[in-house]
């Protein structure tokens, strides 16, 4: 693909993504089922999931393979009191290292009620909360935000964006590999479809220990190199500080106390 034409596409897919990430966060599972474990080889060895045995009944034992990993997938348990930070990276140009853009996001959610911060490239940070189903919306130094319904808001966001949950909606046909797999020393369930009409490969990983979208990548068939990468750099459990979710006049929506500890 030509250096211009690959720029055009990656402000594209920054334009898609960084609107969509936010909306990405705003879909919880209200339901908490078995655990997903590896499968033993045939010497009887586990396979690197940790875990108990599936033997005391905490765990269900499932293979995937290109057909059932929407199902196995959809079976964990989505973690909804958390801290993550997660980097966002586009690439352009004659190679993937020759141009790119680095942005990166902080997101504290509590439940339904969230609080993201995004630094893009230019220095800009947008603030987001969601709390008691209505999303609000700022940048650092404004005096005034956006409010809206956040139900209105996430469901004009939620096409094709690469989360958690189009990874549950993609077509079967399309999904060329799936298995499980270590990504940044965290165990995933991992999934690759082929867009053909694009000449896009899109590769996702789910960590089976939160249920979570910790990696993602859209790699350009023409040439095999890499136009977005999103990365988890750190994921803990909320209580280590005090979040408070502010307005930009000061007001105060909400509030995750230092200590807490969430019932999961």
């Amino acid at each position: 693909m030509e250096p211009k034409n690959r720029r055009i596409l990656v402000i594209a897919i920054a334009l898609t993504i960084m609107a969509a990430l936010v909306a990405s966060f705003m879909l919880p599972l209200f339901y908490s089922l078995p655990q997903i474990v590896r499968p033993t080889t045939d010497d009887g060895q586990g396979t690197g999931i940790p875990g108990e045995e599936s033997g005391n009944g905490n765990y269900v034992v499932v293979g995937v393979t290109n057909e059932t990993v929407q199902d196995v997938i959809a079976t964990l348990h989505r973690n909804q009191h958390h801290y993550r930070k997660l980097v966002i990276e586009l690439f352009w140009g004659a190679d993937q290292h020759s141009e790119r853009s680095t942005t990166t996001v902080q997101v504290w959610t509590d439940g339904v009620n969230q609080k993201t911060v995004i630094m893009v490239p230019d220095g800009t940070m947008q603030n987001y909360l969601l709390v008691d189903g209505t999303r609000y919306l700022w940048y650092a130094g404004d005096r005034t935000y956006d409010e809206r319904p956040a139900g209105d808001h996430s469901t004009d966001l939620i096409q094709q964006i690469p989360t958690y949950e189009d990874v549950l909606t993609l077509d079967k046909s399309r999904i060329t590999a799936s298995g499980y797999e270590n990504k940044n020393g965290t165990d995933c369930i991992y999934v690759e479809e082929l867009v053909e009409e694009l000449n896009y490969l899109h590769r996702y990983w789910i960590s089976t220990k939160t249920g979570l979208l910790v990696a993602s990548e859209t790699v350009d068939q023409s040439d095999g190199q890499l136009a977005y990468r999103m990365t988890e750099e750190l994921c803990e459990p909320l209580g280590k500080e005090d979040v408070s979710f502010l307005l930009p006049d000061g007001r105060e929506l909400y509030r995750i106390p230092l200590g807490f500890e969430a019932e999961e």
